[in-house]
């Protein structure tokens, strides 16, 4: 999702499997170093460049990932525009469309027409915040089955990690496992009916203060 010109930022990734073609597209909050036609920098996520992304690669791929840097940090609620991008997304062909921004793992909505992950997860992370934040060193794979005749997909599994000191993934021991678990399924159920209220208790929690001052 990125390159030296907006041209090459937008350019999809399609990698054959056996005889099924698979596209990838990335993007980011338009606010992280957006690419412009004569400026390197990111893909930015603006619907419309999505929209005609997603119209072109879904002539050359059986099935479509995206992923989205996008998200408040340190908060697990989705904000109203990654649910904006999540529904353009799975309108325009992707199977799969999945956040990572906040650095902490969310919830999953699998819907008829593909699979959303609201929070990632921290995959391959460096402690480097100045205040500890457990969140931070816990993530997951996400396992989910893709059918590519009819783009269909459905998450069917978590293996939930831990990050040790270099911030390298492992699988998670067996009580932070049950508590990433229990996180991604509140999560999954509390995701797409959480409004601006919650987002704003939120960022006004003196943990998330104490994170980002």
């Amino acid at each position: 999702g990125a390159g030296r010109s907006l041209e090459e930022a937008i350019a999809p990734w399609v990698a054959e499997v056996g005889e099924v073609r698979v596209g990838f597209l990335a993007a980011a909050d338009p606010r992280y170093g957006a690419a412009a036609p004569d400026r390197p920098g990111t893909f930015p996520a603006d619907a419309s460049l999505l929209r005609d992304a997603l119209r072109s690669l879904v002539t050359r791929a059986d099935l479509i990932c995206v992923t989205i840097h996008m998200g408040i940090e340190f908060t697990r609620v989705p904000s109203g525009r990654m649910r904006e991008l999540a529904d353009l997304c799975l309108a325009e062909g992707a199977s799969v469309v999945g956040f990572h921004h906040a650095h902490c793992v969310s919830g999953a909505t699998n819907r008829d027409r593909g699979v959303i992950l609201w929070g990632m997860g921290n995959f391959a992370m460096p402690a480097i915040l100045p205040h500890r934040f457990r969140p931070w060193s816990e993530g997951a794979v996400w396992l989910v089955d893709l059918e590519a005749g009819s783009r269909r997909a459905q998450l069917t599994g978590v293996r939930p990690l831990e990050l040790d000191a270099a911030g390298m993934p492992r699988p998670a021991g067996r009580q932070v496992d049950a508590r990433i678990r229990k996180t991604i399924a509140r999560w999954s159920t509390r995701a797409e009916r959480a409004g601006g209220g919650r987002i704003a208790l939120s960022v006004a929690s003196p943990r998330y203060l104490r994170l980002v001052l």
